[in-house]
C-alpha cells in the first residue's frame, strides 16, 4: 500500500527576512562637487525700451546670437537687422570678434523702422 503523502500547511511557513543597515560616515571635510555653470541662453527682446518684444532668436547676456543665425536677417544695403513683430522696429546684427578669436554675430542697437 502506498504511504499517504504529506500534507504541507503554509500558514507555518513564515519567510525569512534579515534586514542589513549599513551606516557610512558623514565626513564633513569631503568637498561636494562643484556646481555646473547653467548655459547663459536667453531669448532675444527688441532693443527698443519701449516695445520690449521677443524675437525668435536666442542670445546670451551680450545679445550674441546663442546659434549664429545672422544670414537670416533682412538687409537693407550694408545694414543687417531682425525687424520687431510688435513695434515693426529694426534691431541691428552687426559681426565681432571675441575674446578667443572666434567670429560671430550680436545685436548692437535699436533703430525704428523707416
Amino acid at each position: 500500500m502506498d504511504s499517504p503523502r504529506p500534507v504541507l500547511d503554509h500558514t507555518l511557513m513564515e519567510p525569512a527576512i534579515e534586514l542589513c543597515y549599513a551606516v557610512a560616515p558623514m565626513d564633513a571635510t569631503t568637498p561636494k562637487p562643484a556646481a555646473k555653470k547653467a548655459a547663459d541662453i536667453n531669448v532675444l527682446k527688441c532693443l527698443n525700451p519701449d516695445c520690449r518684444g521677443l524675437l525668435g532668436y536666442e542670445v546670451d547676456s551680450n545679445n550674441v546670437l546663442y546659434v549664429d543665425l545672422a544670414w537670416t536677417a533682412h538687409a537693407d544695403g550694408a545694414l543687417r537687422y531682425f525687424p520687431c513683430p510688435k513695434c515693426g522696429g529694426r534691431n541691428i546684427v552687426e559681426p565681432f570678434t571675441d575674446a578667443k578669436g572666434k567670429a560671430a554675430h550680436r545685436v548692437t542697437r535699436f533703430a525704428a523702422a523707416r
